[in-house]
């Protein structure tokens, strides 16, 4: 099978085809006699290819796992002003009972 034919049946270009051959993951045979190689692709191969990259499904289309922690946040508002104002009538009291005895 020729280049453009490996490459159309795998639906990728073939640059990409390419790329896979010399990265080693998709085997070619050389009916070349010069230095150049020109490849030519056994559809047993392309099937292997094919049969290696298969998936069953899809992580992230697939049922989601269940959770250990709740996915609702606990987060509670702090009203600061609301703090300052307490913190302030506490130190107010304390004064006035330091300010009795004298």
């Amino acid at each position: 099978m020729t280049p453009a034919e490996a490459a159309a049946q795998l639906g990728i270009s073939s640059r990409q085809l390419r790329d896979l051959t010399t990265d080693g993951e998709i085997p070619f045979v050389n009916i070349g006699r010069g230095e150049r190689a020109t490849r030519r692709y056994d559809p047993i191969d392309i099937a292997a290819f094919i049969m290696a990259r298969k998936k069953t499904a899809c992580p992230s289309i697939s049922a989601p796992a269940h959770r250990s922690t709740a996915t609702t946040s606990a987060v509670v508002g702090i009203d600061f002003q609301a703090r300052r104002t307490a913190r302030r009538n506490a130190k107010l009291k304390s004064s006035k009972r330091g300010s009795k005895g004298r």
